[in-house]
């Protein structure tokens, strides 16, 4: 499994030609957004066999979050991408974690994975 921040996919034609790349696909699932440094993506490897995966939900206004749920193993499982904001300082990177967590539920027995570029790093 891969999850990618920042992707730059402008468009769903170029998220889905870049997809195309990833030999031994399981699945490819993204979020496009038209300004640098945003975009996510989340690629399966056909190695975790049916993984019967789909969105739960996708940052469609800032393109900086996806979540996905899907059956690795036969556990049901959810994989977080996401890059927190920080153009705006403490204020804005506060606000795209609670954006996060109103949009995505808990899942009672589910595994969470939380792949993700949190931008904690002074300047």
């Amino acid at each position: 499994m891969l999850a990618i921040a920042e992707a730059n996919w402008s468009s769903e034609t170029e998220a889905q030609e870049w997809c195309k790349d990833w030999t031994r696909s399981g699945g490819c699932y993204y979020v496009t957004h038209t300004a640098s440094a945003r975009g996510m993506g989340i690629l399966f490897a056909n190695s975790l066999g049916e993984i019967n995966a789909h969105t739960l939900w996708k940052d469609e206004e800032d393109g900086r979050a996806l979540a996905v749920r899907c059956t690795i193993r036969g556990r049901d499982t959810v994989i977080i991408a996401f890059h927190a904001n920080v153009s705006g300082g403490d204020t804005e990177q506060e606000k795209s974690y609670i954006q996060l967590k109103e949009n995505i539920s808990i899942i009672p027995d589910a595994d969470y994975i939380w792949m993700l570029d949190a931008n904690n790093v002074l300047d």
